[in-house]
């Protein structure tokens, strides 16, 4: 039965050392999604300051 998921990520939020900090243009990146399998998945997001991106790996 597909079971439908919402993971939220705030890139905005210090992390850290100071000198590592970069200003980020999206202060909150939401990813939903469907996992129609009973198999173990990872969604990955790769972040830079200023785009994202998703993939699902198996």
């Amino acid at each position: 039965m597909p079971k439908g998921w919402v993971t939220r990520c705030a890139p905005s939020v210090p992390r850290g050392p100071a000198v590592e900090r970069v200003a980020t243009f999206y202060p909150e990146v939401t990813i939903a999604f469907i996992v129609a399998d009973e198999r173990q998945c990872h969604v990955a997001l790769l972040l830079s300051p200023f785009s994202y991106s998703t993939y699902r790996e198996s």
